[in-house]
């Protein structure tokens, strides 16, 4: 955002200044959203179990944005597995454990209502 201060002002620059101001407020929408459950995701997730649950709070802030309309949750298995995999090697998650954030996942998206019990 910043960068765009130094460059002639266009209508592209107006453009793309106009879009980094909605992704800005969607970010912070996002975050107070996340509080309101006790989930502080303006930092970067620590363990998988965060990992799930700031993909679950993303998942809940775009179907919000759709209205509640019915939308595919996606492929995020290859974000989460580096996660997944860390926590496993590290010994503070079994393969079990991790199956069943995944499910408790998958069953959340389903209905979409709150976050998952991780």
């Amino acid at each position: 955002f910043a960068e765009l201060n130094d460059v002639t002002f266009t209508d592209e620059v107006m453009r793309q200044r106009e879009e980094l101001s909605e992704q800005f407020r969607a970010l912070d929408e996002l975050r107070q959203m996340a509080a309101k459950y006790g989930y502080d995701i303006s930092r970067p997730a620590a363990t998988a179990r965060e990992a799930i649950q700031w993909v679950y709070f993303a998942y809940l802030a775009a179907v919000k944005e759709q209205n509640g309309a019915a939308m595919s949750f996606g492929r995020v298995s290859t974000f989460l597995d580096v996660y997944i995999e860390r926590d496993i090697a590290a010994g503070v998650l079994t393969e079990e454990q991790a199956q069943e954030m995944i499910d408790d996942l998958v069953i959340n998206t389903s209905s979409a209502t709150s976050p998952p019990a991780c």
